[in-house]
């Protein structure tokens, strides 16, 4: 199983994060709301998230997130 690279923002290319981080299982989204339902879901299916990347300076989102993992 593979770790998972979370990013969220819309700085990011799925393709630049995959080619520097290809030991990771790489999700990208492009929006909070979306990455907050895409974490229940990782969460249901046990998946480990190991690094969140995210665009901007609202902490809102990681304490949503940490919550979540």
């Amino acid at each position: 199983m593979q770790s998972v690279l979370f990013a969220v923002g819309q700085a990011f290319t799925a393709f630049d994060l995959r080619s520097h981080y290809p030991e990771y299982h790489v999700i990208l989204c492009n929006s909070e709301d979306v990455a907050i339902e895409t974490l229940k879901q990782l969460k249901e299916l046990q998946l480990p998230v190991v690094l969140f990347i995210v665009e901007g300076k609202d902490l809102s989102f990681l304490i949503q997130a940490k919550n979540l993992v």
